[in-house]
């Protein structure tokens, strides 16, 4: 649900941590949705509630009751097994902590409180377990584009300096795990433990004295393709504008006629920073002109559309009628989706390769240019000749 948002908040961690000068100049932009943030929220309502279930807070009644008062369509499969999946992890969690402690306790989507460490800092925790020995704080992230590690992770390190505010005079706690379980991007969690004062030694010696530079502003400008990934001010930040025209300046001498492959692979990582960031520049423009507000030189026209039927039964019978071939009025018969067949024979305990056998082929992939950190195997034309000539 929304609610209060603070200035510094756990999520935009990772960028007021680099760039102390984003909260300030964030604040001058709408905090505006998505349709992925709505579905994001509404992934969190449904695990939360499968958590509770699962963990006897509720009753079935009340989960059933709960469940159908969320307006919307019916709650999408894949969604459903990602909150089932969540709930799992955390009754599995709950039962590790009990062999090392006879009373943990669990709890989901509270509110925390940082602000020993973070001015007026606060945020809302899905899951924290707590018990002696060892406490964890679990994110469930419902993302599929932008793989979230738990390795090195502010927002996790929030969450469970909070936690400590909250339950440290009561639990003995000394080491502290975080979680991140997104499981349209893994099956497998991310996981990172760190003993209690190497966390509170971080809080004290790194956040403390950021987080006051960010909070009272202006702060300083540094921007990167990570760090301005969410930023509101992406688009007009002259700071972003900046680094990325710099990228364009070369002193260095080009010498010979045609570029070296040093030189086209600098062009290209140039490139990509580049073309992301003109897109960004045309959204904002767009959606200025939409508003009112006028961009010199530029203006908004309606672009160009496609015809369409509205009815294509009634069309169809009004073609027939006036004497077209019944036959070549429609298109043939399709098969469905391959998403669509799965669904189809998933009640009759069967996975559409064990229905179908060699009818389901996988062709190669059209090779793609990435950066060499792509975690991806390359692509070795030789190799996959050998293949051919071997088959």
């Amino acid at each position: 649900m929304p609610g209060k948002h603070a200035k510094l908040s756990a999520s935009s961690a990772h960028r007021w941590l680099v760039c102390t000068a984003a909260p300030t100049i964030e604040a001058q932009f709408p905090d505006t949705t998505s349709e992925y943030a709505a579905e994001g929220s509404r992934a969190h309502y449904l695990a939360e509630l499968s958590a509770r279930y699962a963990l006897k807070d509720i009753t079935l009644a009340e989960y059933k009751r709960r469940l159908n008062a969320e307006p919307g369509d019916d709650w999408p499969e894949e969604m459903a097994d990602a909150a089932q999946a969540y709930s799992n992890l955390i009754r599995a969690r709950r039962k590790e902590a009990l062999k090392r402690c006879p009373d943990p306790l669990v709890v989901l989507e509270q509110r925390v409180d940082f602000s020993d460490w973070v001015p007026h800092g606060f945020g809302t925790a899905d899951c924290m377990i707590i018990a002696d020995g060892t406490m964890e704080v679990i994110d469930f992230k419902y993302g599929k584009n932008v793989k979230v590690e738990a390795d090195d992770n502010p927002q996790m390190m929030l969450y469970a300096l909070g936690a400590y505010a909250e339950y440290s005079d009561v639990y003995r706690i000394d080491t502290v795990r975080v979680t991140v379980f997104q499981p349209r991007m893994s099956d497998e969690s991310s996981v990172r433990e760190m003993p209690t004062d190497d966390l509170l030694a971080w809080a004290e010696n790194v956040l403390k004295p950021i987080a006051r530079e960010a909070y009272d502003g202006p702060g300083e400008f540094h921007p990167g393709e990570d760090v301005c990934l969410f930023c509101r001010a992406k688009a007009e930040c002259k700071a972003k504008n900046a680094s990325l025209l710099a990228l364009l300046d070369d002193e260095d001498d080009v010498e010979p006629a045609l570029l070296s492959p040093g030189e086209l692979g600098d062009i290209l990582r140039k490139a990509a920073g580049m073309e992301k960031w003109l897109k960004e520049v045309k959204e904002r423009a767009q959606a200025m002109l939409l508003s009112g507000k006028p961009v010199p030189g530029w203006k908004m026209v309606e672009g160009r559309s496609d015809r369409v039927i509205k009815e294509p039964t009634q069309a169809a019978a009004k073609l027939i009628k006036v004497g077209c071939n019944e036959s070549l009025v429609w298109q043939p018969r399709k098969l469905e989706t391959l998403t669509n067949l799965t669904k189809l024979v998933k009640p009759l305990g069967l996975t559409l390769e064990g229905a179908l056998g060699d009818l389901i082929e996988k062709p190669e992939g059209k090779p793609t240019l990435v950066p060499d950190s792509d975690k991806r195997e390359p692509f070795q034309p030789g190799q996959q000749l050998l293949t051919a000539l071997d088959e």
